[in-house]
């Protein structure tokens, strides 16, 4: 059907209508961490943590001749890894009139910017402890980095993060 000679329409008067606006902020950034979320939660004590590895002996048929004299193997040695700890760090920074006035999805700016800073570092963490990267001790003018498990893991490249 035609609209009627002369009708004042919203397309007509589109910029004196208001917006309509909800008072929600969606997220769909995932926000899973799966190893971090599921690996000790040990504190460290210095830039550099250490601990021991052992390992047993490989397996063998281990068939011993009756009445026979015990002979001795020499014992796996326990060695020292280490990782440097990393720091991670988000920033932001919201003005006070910004913080001051009225705003849609939240009432503080500030809150939301940390809990979304917070969530960003977690997932930060999350990426580098996954990584490939080396652990490293770094310097004046560069940061020291995390080695990641993926670094740890021996292959046909590398025997492992170890040093």
């Amino acid at each position: 059907m035609a609209q009627v000679a002369g009708t004042t329409d919203t397309y007509d008067q589109a910029a004196s209508i208001r917006e309509e606006l909800h008072d929600v902020i969606s997220n769909i950034s995932p926000m899973d961490r799966p190893f971090t979320a599921n690996i000790s939660q040990l504190k460290g004590k210095s830039t550099y943590t250490t601990w021991l590895k052992d390992s047993l002996a490989a397996a063998a048929l281990n068939a011993q001749v009756d009445g026979d004299d015990a002979t001795f193997a020499t014992s796996v040695t326990v060695t020292k890894l280490g990782n440097y700890q990393q720091i991670h760090r988000k920033t932001f920074i919201v003005s006070g009139s910004l913080e001051a006035v009225d705003k849609a999805g939240r009432k503080s700016e500030v809150k939301y910017q940390l809990m979304k800073a917070g969530k960003e570092l977690m997932r930060d963490i999350e990426f580098a402890a996954l990584g490939q990267q080396e652990s490293s001790e770094g310097g004046a003018t560069t940061a020291r980095q995390m080695g990641g498990v993926a670094s740890w893991i021996p292959s046909s490249e590398n025997s492992g993060n170890v040093p």
